[in-house]
């Protein structure tokens, strides 16, 4: 997924499917197009449209808060 990436693990507890998604996005406040193309990317190839379980999605998105440094 460019020079960032993202690593799935899937897995059932108790017969119930479960899938971890952590991802590592673009930085800086000039790359939200790449990191919401990147979530999608991550998410069409990785998770599908129908997921078979419940999905849990974490990582370093990067996404700023454009605040004054006060």
């Amino acid at each position: 997924m460019g020079n960032k990436g993202a690593i799935s693990l899937s897995f059932r507890i108790l017969g119930e499917p479960f899938q971890i998604i952590n991802c590592h996005l673009h930085s800086q406040h000039t790359n939200t197009t790449a990191r919401n193309e990147t979530i999608n990317r991550i998410l069409h190839e990785l998770v599908g449209e129908n997921p078979p379980g419940e999905v849990i999605f974490l990582g370093d998105f990067n996404y700023r808060i454009d605040m004054g440094k006060e």
